[in-house]
């Protein structure tokens, strides 16, 4: 796979004359902007969560209720961990 991007990137600087670590850097950094985006996220607070959007990829959404079904849930396990040991 990694081969395969390598190759669109260099014929992607080609086409529009610009080094290969420009056009590397643009492609990344969509992925680089959800991760601080993930990261930022508190957890249990679902207004804390951003949707983001691939362009070609798709949407990755959060739901305010699944935010805290999964917390409600972590919270709980957490708490029985605790009791068993």
């Amino acid at each position: 796979m990694q081969k395969r991007v390598d190759r669109i990137v260099k014929d992607l600087s080609l086409k529009h004359g610009l080094p290969t670590r420009v056009i590397k850097n643009i492609v990344e950094s969509q992925f680089q902007c959800a991760r601080a985006n993930a990261i930022s996220a508190k957890r249990g607070e679902p207004d804390t969560f951003k949707n983001i959007k691939f362009k070609h990829l798709g949407r990755l959404i959060v739901r305010p209720a699944t935010v805290l079904k999964l917390t409600k849930y972590y919270k709980e396990k957490l708490l029985k961990d605790k009791i068993d040991e």
